[in-house]
């Protein structure tokens, strides 16, 4: 119980055509029992407007597996679009190409996933002081191979359905 996790992540619009975004989770303080590495992952991505409501973005992240068995990757490609309908009301879709990747240095196989998905928020903002969002999200495995490189299992993934909110 006595574990924490804390992450930094920056946006920079470099212009008006290109933002650069970076993130990094770190663990300073972990159980006793355990001797995780302090950083966990750390990832970056190029956004890009394609028209007025829509944009494209490329990302990509990586990171420790517990007890240091091996390394995670991610990359993506996410096509957005949001339509703000009034100054504190916006509607996001997101469809996405998720790859995912799971290797250890010893070990005789790794695994690979790749998903589709789609996503859909309800974002609010109220006064410019406060908002909120809602949403859901739907991704289906379109190819895996390999086995999970710590146990020897063979990946099997299913259909993902996830709800999202919070405030700010």
């Amino acid at each position: 119980t006595d574990l924490a996790l804390f992450g930094l992540s920056a946006r920079y619009s470099v212009f008006s055509k290109l933002e650069l975004s970076v993130n990094v989770d770190l663990l300073p303080k972990q159980p006793s029992y355990t001797d995780e590495k302090p950083w966990q992952s750390v990832g970056g991505g190029l956004r890009s407007p394609l028209g007025r409501h829509v944009a494209l973005a490329v990302t990509g992240a990586g990171g420790h597996l517990l007890a240091d068995e091996g390394m995670w990757t991610r990359e993506a490609m996410t096509l957005e679009w949001k339509k703000p309908i009034h100054e504190f009301v916006a509607f996001d879709v997101q469809a996405d190409v998720d790859g995912q990747g799971l290797q250890a240095p010893n070990a005789s196989d790794s695994a690979f996933l790749t998903e589709l998905g789609v996503s859909t928020s309800a974002l609010f903002s109220f006064d410019r002081k406060w908002g909120a969002w809602g949403g859901i999200s739907y991704a289906v495995s379109v190819q895996h191979s390999g086995h999970d490189p710590t146990t020897g299992l063979a990946i099997d993934p299913q259909p993902r359905l996830d709800f999202h909110a919070g405030r700010v």
